[in-house]
């Protein structure tokens, strides 16, 4: 039997660019778990509510993906397997994240932002499913801000 998807909504904001660099420090164990090499930086998405942040954290202690610190002095990034639009991807929860529970960062290949033409302030959102061990999700855009209108 599928369990229900859980859906997390927020919108696309620009980060203090510092992505690139842990991308870098954590590379080896996202490159395992993409099997590809990861594009140096994430895409960050502020989640809506603070509903969905306990949610989020909740998520964390249950079901996430630990992935270890590279070096001494580093904390644990937990992570979920997911899908957007077909390109495989991972929504990241830093330990050590100025944006705590109120953000998702996403992590892939190939640079998001640029090859699904995103822009602050759309609306994204992440389906995670609890029918695989390593929750495989799907993460996909919605209806978007009202300057703007993007279909998959």
């Amino acid at each position: 039997m599928v369990n229900p998807a859980l859906i997390l909504c927020g919108k696309v904001f620009t980060g203090l660019g510092e992505g690139a660099k842990y991308v870098l420090l954590y590379r080896e164990e996202l490159q395992r778990l993409l099997e590809c090499k990861p594009f140096p930086g994430t895409l960050n998405v502020a989640l809506h509510s603070i509903t969905l942040s306990k949610i989020v954290r909740d998520l964390v202690k249950r079901r996430s993906i630990v992935i270890p610190p590279p070096r001494h002095g580093l904390k644990p990034v937990f992570a979920f397997v997911a899908s957007f639009f077909g390109i495989r991807c991972l929504v990241l929860i830093p330990e050590a994240s100025i944006y705590g529970f109120s953000a998702l960062e996403i992590v892939a290949c190939k640079n998001l932002r640029r090859e699904l033409s995103l822009e602050d302030g759309d609306v994204v959102c992440v389906e995670i499913r609890d029918d695989d061990p390593r929750w495989l999700g799907t993460v996909k855009r919605s209806a978007l801000s009202e300057r703007r209108h993007i279909y998959p």
